[in-house]
């Protein structure tokens, strides 16, 4: 034993050398081991999705900010009853309201022209050239189609800032100043005479006002179908990714701080 003890301390630099291999080779081991494919899942590879590898249910057109020009009219072009461009401002929680009019002068004939002679892409094309902006999505529908969409709604509650009188196929209701809720048909006559006064203000107010109630409601529904309903009522060239887009976007607004903003000329 003291032989063994002399030995080591004679030559107990060569004997730490073979010690610190094996720790060496031992350490190597286990890093192996460790990494081995069959013991530990693979890391999760990243996928970076652009336009055109993604489904059309993914691919989505709304999300982020739109602009919307939206057409009311009677029956066909020729009796347009309102015409406004919304902006959705989706992650910067706005929504600006800005009428149009339909009689608005260009270098070849005024909206109305265009729109009667060449339809909603003439008329599109256009706004954004006399304006300078991009339009994303039109949405067209008639005083049937406005009443559906109010109906899906449910009624709005607002302050009438004026009487007006609205007549039915029944009877004449006059609807006074104050806080009045109003069914479809009302609201129509209502938003009609607003935009035919050229009262930009309480116009753009009033459709913040109707913004605003579906936003509510949409709450206490399943955000796709709802939209899909409503969808039901318009003539648009919305998509089927368009849709799905929507669900998430919608979540957003309900979710954040939205406000909607009426804009109007000379503001």
């Amino acid at each position: 034993m003291n032989k063994l003890l002399d030995f080591i301390i004679k030559h107990k630099f060569i004997f730490m050398s073979f010690i610190l291999i094996a720790l060496v080779v031992i350490l190597i081991c286990v890093i192996f081991a460790f990494n081995d494919d069959s013991d530990i899942p693979k890391k999760a590879e990243t996928t970076v999705f652009t336009p055109e590898s993604l489904s059309e249910k993914e691919n989505g057109q709304l999300s982020g900010d739109s602009r919307f020009l939206v057409i009311c009219q009677e029956k066909s072009v020729k009796d347009v009853i309102f015409m406004t461009l919304i902006d959705f401002k989706i992650f910067g929680e706005k929504i600006i309201i800005t009428p149009l009019d339909i009689d608005t002068p260009t270098s070849t004939g005024t909206f109305r022209e265009k729109y009667e002679y060449g339809g909603i892409s003439l008329l599109s094309e256009s706004i954004e050239n006399e304006r300078n902006i991009n339009i994303d999505r039109y949405v067209i529908f008639d005083k049937d189609g406005f009443c559906d969409i109010i109906d899906i709604m449910g009624e709005v509650d607002l302050y009438v800032d004026e009487e007006f009188t609205y007549s039915s196929s029944e009877k004449s209701y006059q609807i006074g100043i104050g806080n009045n809720t109003l069914e479809a048909p009302m609201l129509y006559s209502y938003l009609k005479i607003k935009y035919m006064n050229s009262d930009d203000v309480q116009f753009t107010e009033l459709l913040c006002k109707i913004i605003n109630s579906y936003l509510n409601k949409v709450e206490e529904e399943e955000a796709l179908s709802y939209f899909e309903d409503l969808s039901n009522c318009i003539n648009s060239d919305l998509s089927i990714s368009d849709f799905y887009s929507a669900e998430n976007d919608i979540e957003h607004l309900i979710n954040g701080n939205t406000i909607c903003i009426p804009y109007y000329e000379g503001e």
